[in-house]
């Protein structure tokens, strides 16, 4: 069973934030899992809890908590009161990420290579994925464009005389190069 419950701060009598759980002890809960906003307006504001509705099925539940969000609209689209980051109904849907939050993701993940277990994961789970439909669609939208082709210039490392395209041969060659130290000597 769930329940759906809201947070009014009490300053403005309002609600701020719309949360479903399986327990009404996650209605009271304040920890790390509450996002920036709602910790800014609990920082300013006493609040209350309310119980909308309790006993409920999950799936009951995800579509109250989706059908309050829409009435009450959120402050990060400026359409409302909530704090609320997503459009309800258990996950990130509607949620939007920051320029800064895409970059952070970026960095963290650049330089990481996969292991082979992984790639081979990660292939398994995309084969068969796209229907005839779609693949149809892609092909009628795609097709009579032609992509253009950039030419790269080819150039050679000056430590292994390895030549190639310009971004590889600077990526994998020059000061990343494994005879590097060897020309140096």
């Amino acid at each position: 069973m769930a329940i759906v419950y809201r947070h009014i701060r009490l300053d403005k009598n309002e609600p701020f934030y719309i949360g479903i759980g399986k327990e009404e002890s996650r209605s009271y809960e304040k920890g790390n899992r509450r996002n920036n906003i709602w910790k800014k307006i609990v920082n300013k504001t006493d609040y209350e809890v309310e119980i909308l509705f309790d006993d409920l099925t999950w799936e009951q539940a995800k579509e109250k908590e989706i059908e309050f969000i829409k009435l009450y609209g959120r402050i990060d689209l400026g359409t409302g009161t909530l704090a609320n980051l997503t459009d309800g109904g258990d996950g990130c849907l509607g949620h939007i990420k920051t320029e800064e939050s895409k970059n952070k993701t970026s960095n963290t993940l650049k330089g990481k290579k996969h292991s082979e277990e992984r790639v081979s994961n990660i292939k398994k789970g995309l084969q068969g994925k796209m229907t005839e439909e779609r693949r149809n669609h892609l092909r009628e939208v795609n097709l009579g464009k032609t992509k253009p082709y950039k030419k790269q210039t080819k150039i050679k490392c000056p430590y292994c005389n390895k030549e190639g395209g310009s971004s590889n041969i600077k990526r994998y060659h020059y000061d990343n190069c494994k005879n590097k130290d060897k020309k140096d000597e």
